[in-house]
């Protein structure tokens, strides 16, 4: 084998860090700094088809793998996501469950999904939502919700555990119920 090929066929996967983006100006492409030598602006690897669109921006100081598929080193794309010490798996992740978390700025989603059960965190600085589907049943808890529709349909019983405040007209099967008291 020459130098040249040898040469090449190391530079075909590389481990480095980002030190500048473009993603500021909807550009998914950055440099990378691979052991001292920084790389031309790269075409940074995200989910994207006719169907799909995921824009995840990367990070500056984010450890990142470049393929470099003819062993170019001006020439590759760049893959996110490899854990590390300061860049660690998501809590609680094993191989009986997938997590997808979102962090930008204050604001976090975790979904895990495990078991055919969805569990799904919501936090907004220091208020916490989150929504859980668990053995066919989906429960909400949050400090409160709100539903703007022109039509909701509820089947089944409901049960109000505090005061029920309405502003409007009430009915059931036989009529207006607006003006209807209950002894205290």
């Amino acid at each position: 084998m020459t130098q040249e090929l040898i040469r090449r066929i190391d530079n075909i996967v590389q481990i480095g860090t980002v030190c500048e983006i473009k993603s500021d100006q909807g550009k998914a492409l950055a440099r990378v700094d691979i052991n001292g030598r920084v790389t031309d602006f790269l075409p940074v690897l995200l989910w994207n088809s006719d169907h799909l669109k995921v824009w995840l921006p990367i990070r500056i100081g984010q450890q990142v793998s470049v393929l470099h598929p003819f062993g170019d080193g001006n020439f590759g794309l760049i893959l996110p996501g490899i854990y590390h010490k300061r860049n660690k798996e998501p809590e609680g992740a094993n191989e009986k469950n997938i997590i997808f978390e979102i962090a930008f700025e204050d604001t976090k989603i975790r979904c895990r999904i495990e078991d055919g059960d969805i569990f799904v965190d919501l936090q907004k600085g220091s208020k916490v939502g989150s929504f859980v589907y668990e053995n066919g049943a989906l429960s909400l808890k949050a400090q409160s919700v709100k539903i703007d529709a022109n039509n909701i349909e509820l089947t089944g019983e409901v049960k109000v555990g505090k005061n029920l405040h309405v502003s409007q007209a009430v009915y059931d099967e036989l009529g207006d119920l607006t003006h209807h008291g209950h002894p205290r």
